[in-house]
């Protein structure tokens, strides 16, 4: 019997391209390490930001700390992004901080990440998103948790690119492929993007 707690599955890209749209840019983000914390209690939070060496980000934000950024997921969650090289020892560090008082999970290779830009790019994902995408709703490192399409989706507003609103959208890697239609169709539809 194969050892399959040994077995680790091959890394690949879930897409290889992304979308360049009258009015907005989608583009695949590789090389995105991403990391869960799951913090229980006052010294475990107190612990891990000793390791990032900067407060956790309150609710709905997300915070620069050195090479990576933290996001705020929920109660007592935040979400690591940043390099694949730079999230993996940083995920080592926090185990060994957190103790038995949290549980850190590298979900770098289920997951997948775009960055969309661009004129349209707000009515782009509020085609397939419900959040309001507003500057006063979500202003610039803002996050939060919705849907694009079916698909569960984690977005985090970056900073504008050429005077136009950004966002970084993380799914699961299964969704890549889907995210790539919804955004195809749009551009389809000329009347949809202004």
């Amino acid at each position: 019997m194969a050892d399959t707690a040994s077995t680790l599955l091959a890394r690949a890209a879930p897409v290889a391209t992304g979308i360049r749209a009258h009015g907005f840019v989608l583009d695949f983000e590789p090389f995105l390490g991403v990391a869960k914390l799951h913090l229980l209690g006052d010294d475990a939070i107190r612990r891990i930001t000793l390791v990032l060496g900067a407060p956790l980000p309150p609710a709905c934000r997300e915070t620069a700390i050195g090479t990576v950024s933290c996001a705020w997921l929920g109660p007592a969650e935040w979400m690591l992004t940043g390099r694949e090289a730079h999230i993996a020892p940083l995920v080592e560090r926090c185990r060994e901080a957190a103790g038995d008082e949290g549980l850190i999970v590298d979900l770098t290779h289920g997951r997948a990440s775009f960055v969309l830009y661009g004129r349209g790019a707000r009515d782009a994902l509020s085609t397939h998103c419900p959040l309001d995408l507003s500057d006063e709703a979500m202003p610039v490192s803002s996050t939060a948790r919705s849907l694009l399409g079916d698909a569960p989706l984690f977005v985090v507003r970056l900073d504008d690119r050429q005077d136009h609103p950004a966002f970084r959208l993380i799914l699961d890697q299964t969704m890549a492929p889907y995210a790539l239609r919804l955004f195809a169709a749009i551009d389809q539809d000329p009347g949809v993007i202004s």
